[in-house]
């Protein structure tokens, strides 16, 4: 299947690229967006429209391609760990299951993308990260509070990942990394990226496989991601990507007589996107996409659990946007997205169709040391009907210490999943969606030069919601909650070559008719990262401590988790290519813990391995034209 699916749609593909003459893109920024993509100073995420940094009034943390090679990490789930305020649910070790909550709030209410479109499934709540190997990743933003005037249903946050465009600086360019560690792990990823005249082409096959580190956790994972960006004239293009993973692995908790052991999971994503440039400052582009997700579950030991043995779900949908940039004063977006699916599971008899649609708003002033943000949404859910999402927001910059200020209010839902309301055993066909109004106050300052202080006060007043009822064992709504707490960080550059960086997130969930404190929700996380360059090494370790809160007693965390990477560069050529040698050190002083109850981490693991780069200059496919 892996090799049917690699020959037909992206081995063809880029065979048909030697059809293609032509001279490199004179404007590689604007066909690959290269450059505004690994900037630190530009945002995206915040009103779907690019913008400095400095104008945006949300919460905001940016994670660059150079901070993701610095880290021991080979996923999206495994990044997100070191991200202020995130915590990441993993469903065991290395190759498991991982999801993201955003400041206390739920898997479901974080809105997950891929180069702006969604990846969060119609039926079912989860958005396995780990599935998104750091290979393809160029950058990832991640919004805190309720983003639903630019997103949807993101009462939590957005976490909006930014994939590798082709390198059209050379003809071709390829790159070779294996890792072995223990217990047999390896991983392999090849990637072959280039420019031919006005075409730009990526694809990168990756292959991990492990015997497990804890009990009934091996893995093996297959996955694809091309993309070809086409530019047509000086001011359009057309960009198509796809991403394929085939995934089986076990369930560490099949120790246990109530769960299944083996899970076969299989995704695609095909994207298509045309953009062009309607006048100066202002632009368009419209999309299409389809997605497609099919679970397998085997040797399950429970005959409720043995209902889900198969879940399947195809998702249709495409957007348009418009934008108007007048000279950095005035930012405007104009947009409309939609997505339509059907979902079939083993619990129910036929085929369930869902769906949303939306149009949304949002302008941004600059005036001076100002800058304000407002925008709007509406969202028509097939299954629960409308609603309206404001927001607003405000800057005001200092010279001193570079300094600003910002603050925040926008309203934000969450939609439940299909399966909550159908399933037979749990589901409640009464839930309701959750709502709520989310704030921020935030203040950022640079005392001086290496040093950056960031501090931001959150809280979301929450209608109806959702949490799982153990008296009932169906998903209930609460009449109202509140999540409130305060995150920091600290970011410094000692001297040349060491950096140093502390981030911690407190939060305090509780249901406001009663007053109790509402379990499961990550009560304190913290962050740690050090790096060092010296010479041909870079040295780096970063470390997070985990409060959960969890109503399982046995659930052990509340210990700091350390990891390590070391890499080295060759100083000099090996057989043409440049070489570098990495080993990692996983969980270093041996920590004991749990992340969710009935799924132990490893202890301490180490793994390394060869990263090589060729890059092939002055190579053309066709002959040289005749300038005269």
């Amino acid at each position: 299947m892996f090799n049917k699916v690699l020959n037909k749609f992206v081995i063809l593909p880029l065979i048909c690229l030697a059809a293609f003459h032509p001279t490199l893109l004179r404007a590689e920024e604007k066909a690959a967006g290269v450059t505004s993509a690994d900037r630190t100073d530009i945002i995206f995420t915040y009103t779907r429209q690019e913008m400095p940094e400095q104008d945006v009034a949300a919460n905001i943390e940016v994670i660059t391609r150079k901070q993701i090679e610095q880290m021991p990490v080979s996923n999206a789930a495994e990044l997100l760990q070191y991200v202020t305020g995130v915590y990441v649910e993993m469903e065991g070790g290395p190759g498991a299951t991982g999801t993201a909550r955003i400041q206390g709030g739920d898997v479901r209410q974080t809105a997950v993308y891929q180069d702006g479109a969604p990846l969060n499934l119609l039926a079912n709540p989860l958005t396995n990260l780990s599935s998104l190997p750091t290979s393809i990743i160029r950058r990832v933003e991640v919004y805190k509070g309720a983003a639903s005037s630019a997103w949807g249903s993101s009462l939590g946050g957005v976490i909006n990942i930014i994939t590798m465009d082709p390198d059209v600086s050379r003809p071709i360019g390829a790159k070779l990394d294996s890792t072995y560690g223990e217990h047999n792990s390896l991983k392999q990823n090849g990637t072959v990226s280039g420019g031919i005249d006005q075409t730009g082409y990526l694809l990168s096959v990756t292959h991990e496989q492990s015997d497990g580190f804890v009990p009934n956790s091996a893995y093996e994972e297959k996955s694809v991601y091309a993309k070809i960006n086409q530019q047509v004239g000086e001011a359009s293009r057309i960009s198509f990507a796809f991403d394929y993973c085939d995934k089986d692995d076990d369930d560490p908790v099949a120790t246990e007589p109530t769960f299944w052991d083996d899970i076969g999971q299989n995704r695609t994503y095909e994207r298509i996107l045309f953009e062009t440039e309607v006048f100066n400052g202002a632009s368009f582009s419209i999309e299409g996409r389809h997605r497609s997700t099919s679970v397998d579950i085997d040797d399950v030991y429970s005959d409720h659990r043995e209902k889900y043995m198969d879940y399947s779900e195809e998702i249709w949908g495409g957007g348009t946007k418009f934008t108007v940039s007048s000279g950095g004063i005035n930012r405007f977006v104009l947009g409309s997205d939609g997505d339509w699916g059907t979902y079939t599971i083993n619990s129910q008899p036929g085929t369930t169709h869902t769906g949303n649609w939306d149009a949304y708003a949002n302008d941004t002033l600059v005036a001076g040391d100002y800058s304000f943000t407002v925008g709007g949404r509406y969202d028509h859910n097939q299954d629960f009907g409308s609603q309206f999402s404001p927001s607003a927001g405000i800057v005001r910059r200092f010279q001193l210490m570079d300094s600003r200020i910002k603050a925040q209010i926008g309203r934000g839902f969450s939609a439940p999943p299909s399966l909550w309301l159908d399933d037979p055993k749990y589901g409640n066909k009464d839930l309701k969606p959750e709502t709520g109004v989310n704030y921020q106050l935030g203040l950022e300052a640079k005392p001086f030069e290496p040093l950056r202080l960031e501090m931001n006060l959150f809280r979301s007043d929450i209608v109806d919601l959702i949490r799982f009822d153990y008296e009932t064992m169906k998903y209930q709504n609460v009449d109202e909650a509140t999540r409130q707490g305060v995150e920091g960080s600290v970011k410094v550059q000692v001297w040349k070559g060491l950096a140093l960086g502390f981030g911690a997130s407190y939060v305090d969930a509780r249901d406001e008719k009663t007053g109790e404190v509402i379990k499961d929700v990550p009560r304190l996380i913290c962050n740690t990262s050090a790096s060092f360059d010296y010479k041909w090494t870079t040295h780096s370790i970063v470390g997070r401590y985990i409060d959960q809160n969890s109503s399982y007693p046995e659930t052990s965390d509340k210990v700091f988790v350390f990891d390590y990477l070391v890499k080295v560069k060759m100083p000099v050529k090996v057989f043409g290519a440049d070489l570098g040698l990495f080993a990692a050190v996983h969980n270093l002083t041996d920590a004991d813990y749990l992340y969710r109850n009935r799924y132990p981490q490893p202890g301490r693991w180490v793994e390394g391995g060869a990263k090589r780069r060729v890059l092939i200059r002055g190579f053309s496919l066709m002959p040289p034209q005749n300038r005269n």
